[in-house]
């Protein structure tokens, strides 16, 4: 169900920018040209600019960038 929930919020992210760049090729009487096509396409996948670090950081310790302190590892192994 969770899933659904965060597939509906992607989309509706992504369809409320296509219809923008839509809406800004209509003002502009500019037409479908390969730009605007391009601009169309990348409107679906900008929302995983923002999905990527919410993954990074659910993913814990294993995937940071910054090395671990040695006065933790004896604590929690990573294995």
């Amino acid at each position: 169900m969770l899933t659904v929930i965060f597939v509906i919020a992607y989309a509706g992210a992504a369809a409320l920018c296509m219809a923008a760049t839509s809406l800004e090729g209509w003002v502009n009487h500019d037409g479908f040209g390969p730009w605007r096509i391009a601009g169309l396409a990348a409107c679906l996948f900008w929302p995983l600019v923002l999905l990527l670090p919410l993954i990074h950081t659910a993913a814990g310790p294993r995937f940071a960038c910054a090395p671990i302190p040695k006065r933790l590892e004896t604590r929690r192994r990573l294995t």
